[in-house]
């Protein structure tokens, strides 16, 4: 069970480059993994090959769940909306 867990958290820590703001936000191969998608060919290899290194797949996801709770939450979007709406009204 703890397995199909990390393996669930594992494949929503691949996330497309295109994005910079995954970039700017999270750490590659830390926090995130990213993938360009000009080789979306080989990513089930890499994802294999990730998902065999059970302890680091695992790290990576929890480093990525506490960066998202800590920072990206609706929460902090609306901070940040009540931030803008106050410097600018």
């Amino acid at each position: 069970r703890s397995r199909k867990r990390a393996e669930i958290w594992a494949l929503k820590s691949f996330r497309d480059r295109s994005s910079t703001r995954l970039e700017e936000e999270f750490v590659n191969n830390k926090e995130i993994i990213l993938f360009e998608l000009a080789q979306i060919g080989a990513l089930p290899k890499r994802i294999k090959a990730l998902l065999s290194k059970d302890k680091e797949i695992k790290e990576i996801a929890e480093n990525g769940r506490k960066k998202a709770m800590e920072k990206h939450l609706w929460k902090h979007r609306a901070k940040e909306l009540l931030e803008i709406i106050s410097e600018n009204g």
